[in-house]
């Protein structure tokens, strides 16, 4: 049975065995694990190193990483370096300033609220999907978005009763950072029809890398005490395993299961932050939502669940 096309510009086969779909859930599964507790451990990494070293180590190491198991594998990354599609090289410069963006939310909101907001990124991806590829929202998709801005609405309001500036300031880093990474999103749909999402990706970190390289301070390495270091090692693993894990959900299920799954992760770092506050730990921040501002936020969360979940009409 031939295959059709979704907005991500990947394939779905229906025919496709269950034991594949069931592994493809299962690294959906993954990926939304490793990216939960992704932002607890920045909170631990920015305690001594600068949101934009922590930015640059993350694609440095990935780069590196990734173009040794392409070599190895034969997939020819120098080729693909030295003749980059112009389409990646802009992809890069939006994926970094993202990563810089919800680095800094992080660092002034927190963990749950960032990864709560950031997911506006979803919602941008549709928009960008109906203004420049001619997509049309289902009767579903609609009242997901309505339960999004709802949610968020509601969410941003409770969380405004006890807000300070360092709070708004995470708020306009990370809904800028959910643009950002919209239109990432939108120009890797068009690199991928060229070049393999990993080859793309390899070529995105180097950009990312070498655009912040003049601005890092190797000094901040030499002297960091051992817990921030290992959080900043977590961390570069983190971009690596679950992109990784994404691109192998993607290929062995449908996008319509794997993206809901996805959308969930900030329900992880929920449970992620709870756990780790009952240690008192000194370096992570306390957030003080109340009841409403968690049902606003699920509201917002199954919201982006149901709109990235159902299939686009043309």
């Amino acid at each position: 049975m031939e295959s059709k096309p979704n907005v991500l510009g990947l394939n779905t086969n229906t025919s496709s065995s269950y034991p594949r779909t069931n592994y493809g859930i299962f690294m959906a599964l993954a990926c939304a694990f490793w990216w939960a507790i992704l932002a607890p451990m920045l909170e631990l990494a920015v305690t001594h190193f600068s949101a934009l070293f922590i930015v640059w180590f993350r694609f440095f190491s990935s780069f590196i990483l990734l173009f040794i198991i392409l070599a190895w594998r034969g997939r020819e990354p120098l080729k693909t370096l030295f003749h980059p599609p112009p389409m990646a090289l802009i992809a890069g410069t939006f994926l970094v300033a993202n990563y810089y963006g919800f680095m800094k939310g992080v660092q002034l909101g927190g963990s749950i609220s960032a990864q709560i907001l950031i997911q506006l990124a979803n919602v941008g991806l549709i928009a960008i999907g109906m203004l420049f590829f001619r997509e049309r929202l289902s009767k579903a998709q609609v009242w997901g978005l309505c339960m999004v801005f709802f949610g968020m609405g509601t969410f941003i309001f409770e969380k405004g009763k006890n807000m300070v500036s360092s709070d708004i300031s995470a708020i306009i880093y990370l809904v800028c950072a959910a643009i950002l990474w919209s239109i990432y999103a939108a120009l890797q749909k068009q690199v991928s029809q060229r070049l393999s999402p990993q080859l793309t990706n390899l070529v995105v970190f180097f950009v990312a890398a070498l655009l912040l390289s003049p601005f890092i301070n190797s000094g901040e390495l030499l002297s960091a005490p051992l817990a921030p270091l290992l959080a900043l090692c977590f961390c570069a693993m983190n971009t690596l395993v679950a992109y990784g894990a994404l691109a192998e959900a993607l290929k062995h299920a449908p996008v319509t299961v794997v993206s809901p799954i996805i959308a969930l992760n900030p329900l992880g770092t929920v449970v992620a932050v709870n756990l780790l506050s009952s240690f008192q730990l000194p370096w992570l921040r306390a957030e003080q939502l109340g009841l409403l501002a968690y049902i606003a936020g699920l509201c917002a969360l199954i919201g982006v669940a149901i709109v990235v979940g159902n299939k686009r009409q043309r």
